[in-house]
């Protein structure tokens, strides 16, 4: 098995929880799971995106093909996802939250930096997922329980049942977040260029890190944080009442998982929730059908290494996130 299969595993085998809900569907009551022994029933919500969709199918197909645990994976997903599962209708369960709602009409050419971009972009684009997903999996809930949760980082309504319903859940993100209005001057905070070279050389930089970039922080963000408490009134969850990382306050006490390298983190500390699990990638299906894009790329990296006259190197760029399974 992979590192983040054995890893969720052991989060299966300490699980042991009471849920006490008041006015929401009947939940009952969680007992000790040993995957060993007993097959566990896992749910996995993952955001509408193809690269963090595929990191979740990656871990949950090892954790249902395994020959030591067999548990039962379902997957909640929005209606334009569905396609990815065609040939793992056998593996998993799915789900559907319905279609995606209209995301957002933003001018791009306003955009200039990140902050800029989760405010106009991703923030206002997951948030409009928030109700179509809450009520599906609270319909869900009615008739099904389960014994984990695997949650994306922007599931917040996912995030938000699981911890009010008191469902054990795993966060999987893809940054580490944690504490970033208050880190040293020296640290950048992945909001700019800035690296810490340039922090280390410059008095004015490391003013403008420390004090500036948190002020652009909670002025970008914290609207949307507002809106997403507003959300969870009308639907009936607790809020969460937090001026400080506001995003990520419900991820105290649960396992955070971040499929990359260390090496690609700033050396900070974190709590100790978090867990490095490295890079995850699937099998190559060579049955699998090919694009008419595909069919020209393989035509044109065939001709190329056919082509003794031509001394040219072929280099791969892939955008998003690039995973690598981990050795068994």
């Amino acid at each position: 098995m992979s590192n983040v299969s054995i890893l969720i595993a052991a989060i299966i085998l300490c699980v042991t929880v009471e849920c006490q809900c008041s006015e929401e569907p009947e939940i009952k009551p969680l007992n000790t799971v040993n995957p060993i022994t007993k097959s566990s029933r896992l749910l996995f919500v993952p955001a509408p995106s193809y690269s963090h969709l595929n990191v979740l199918k990656i871990i949950a197909t090892d954790l249902c093909q395994s020959s030591e645990y067999h548990h039962q994976c379902t997957f909640a997903v929005f209606d334009e996802q569905l396609d990815s599962f065609r040939s793992a209708t056998n593996i998993f369960k799915v789900i559907t939250f319905g279609k995606i709602p209209l995301p957002p009409k933003v001018d791009g050419s306003k955009i200039k930096t990140t902050l800029q971009f989760h405010s106009h972009i991703t923030l206002p684009f997951f948030s409009n997922l928030y109700k179509p997903m809450h009520h599906a999996l609270m319909n869900h809930l009615k008739t099904n329980t389960y014994d984990l949760l695997i949650i994306n980082m922007f599931a917040f309504a996912a995030q938000d049942i699981a911890y009010d319903l008191k469902i054990p859940y795993v966060i999987l993100a893809y940054t580490t977040v944690e504490g970033n209005l208050i880190l040293p001057s020296w640290i950048p905070r992945g909001y700019d260029f800035m690296t810490p070279t340039d922090l280390t050389m410059s008095i004015i930089r490391r003013f403008y890190n420390k004090f500036i970039v948190p002020i652009q922080m909670l002025y970008y963000l914290w609207p949307h944080m507002q809106r997403l408490d507003r959300i969870r009134i009308e639907c009936n969850r607790s809020t969460h009442g937090s001026f400080s990382t506001p995003i990520i306050q419900r991820w105290n006490g649960h396992p955070v998982l971040l499929p990359y390298s260390r090496a690609f983190d700033f050396k900070r500390p974190l709590s100790m929730n978090y867990h490095y699990v490295g890079f995850v990638t699937g099998e190559s299906q060579a049955d699998a059908s090919k694009s008419e894009d595909d069919k020209s790329v393989q035509f044109w990296l065939n001709k190329n290494s056919e082509d003794k006259e031509e001394k040219e190197v072929i280099m791969y760029v892939g955008l998003g996130e690039s995973y690598k399974k981990s050795l068994k």
